[in-house]
């Protein structure tokens, strides 16, 4: 765990919030089955802490693209919903849930709302839209801006001050949002919130969902994604812990240590079989279920005809394989042909063996000839 304590006092809010993000459950590389899975065991190995807290906040993308119904995915998901408003019921905790990118939450979190009526004792909300919320219980006031809630994040940052204007504060105490920041997705063109705004108004912390990588700066506390889904995402997955306490803000960042591995292993040309198989066995042998394998190696390698065994070996591992070393150049013998426009003289020269023993040789001629 990774623990960054704010020693500026604040008001005297106590608050303590697990926020994930970027869930993803039904990402078809992973599948919703090992995604739920995980979910619930980070839960299980996190229990004495998780338990502890006020509540859980979702800042978007639980889902990854549109569920279809009936399907084994959708009640995989189900069931993990249930369990966890089951879990929020026994140890009295909040949930809120807030939209994310429309092309991948598609509003299906609305899920939560109709589990959440068989839940009638959990404190529980969606949004998907900007709200105010203001928390009694904690004297704690809460930001949610859903992904793409506008056409700009100008117009976003606008309808904010209006509202907080017309509710006569001036400040917040946490923003839950789903989008990026300028130093998170600095590309030209591409629409983003300015933390600069968002750190005049919040008190606290800003939890912000929406990119895969956990990299704070000021108030900003991405979230990242719970797993991962591809090679090249190095950082730890998990979520954060935020404890609000007598006006001191202690974040720790609660890791995933079951958080799928995308692992690239190289086989050099000069490695016998011996060597190749202790190589993969060593980087494998560690590697959590549901975990991916790149093998990178040589064409002409000695242990490309092994690669499938990895699978007999491993079965809870997907292996794949990144082929390097160019292929040998072919010499192809390029046979030259004379171009020449074919008439009613030369039709007979042209088509002869083909035409003259055909039975309907007579036909043919005629519909070659309206070809021409």
């Amino acid at each position: 765990m990774i623990q960054i304590t704010t020693t500026e006092t604040l008001s005297l809010s106590n608050l303590k919030v697990l926020t994930l993000s970027d869930l993803h459950v039904n990402v078809a590389r992973l599948g919703a089955k090992f995604s739920t899975w995980s979910l619930q065991e980070y839960f299980r190995v996190n229990d004495s802490i998780i338990s502890s807290m006020d509540g859980i906040i979702l800042a978007g993308d639980v889902y990854d693209r549109l569920l279809i119904h009936p399907s084994n995915e959708t009640v995989y998901i189900m069931e993990w919903i249930i369990s966890l408003f089951k879990y929020c019921k026994d140890n009295n905790l909040f949930l809120r849930v807030l939209e994310g990118t429309k092309s991948h939450d598609w509003g299906q979190s609305k899920d939560f709302v109709i589990v959440s009526r068989m839940f009638k004792m959990v404190d529980f909300a969606y949004y998907d839209t900007v709200v105010i919320e203001r928390m009694e219980k904690y004297d704690t006031t809460v930001l949610y801006i859903p992904d793409e809630w506008s056409s700009t994040c100008d117009k976003t940052w606008d309808y904010v001050l209006n509202m907080m204007n017309e509710q006569h504060i001036s400040e917040v105490d946490i923003a839950v949002m789903h989008g990026a920041f300028e130093y998170q997705l600095d590309f030209p063109g591409v629409d983003v919130h300015v933390l600069e705004r968002y750190e005049r108004i919040v008190k606290y912390y800003i939890c912000i969902g929406h990119i895969h990588t956990s990299i704070v700066k000021g108030k900003s506390y991405p979230n990242g994604s719970f797993l991962r889904f591809a090679f090249n995402e190095p950082n730890p997955k998990g979520g954060w812990i935020h404890v609000i306490e007598d006006g001191v803000h202690k974040p720790t960042f609660l890791e995933n240590e079951n958080a799928t591995q995308f692992v690239k292993v190289e086989i050099l040309l000069e490695y016998s079989t011996r060597v190749s198989k202790a190589k993969i066995n060593k980087a494998v042998k560690k590697l959590p279920n549901g975990s991916f394998v790149a093998i990178v190696l040589n064409r002409k390698s000695a242990f490309m005809s092994e690669l499938s065994s990895l699978k007999d070996q491993y079965p809870n591992i997907t292996f794949t394989r990144e082929l390097v070393g160019g292929v040998d150049e072919e010499v192809v013998a390029v046979k030259e042909y004379s171009v020449f426009n074919i008439t009613e003289d030369n039709l007979l020269s042209t088509y002869g063996d083909f035409v003259e023993d055909n039975p309907l040789k007579d036909d043919l001629v005629d519909l070659l000839k309206t070809l021409l």
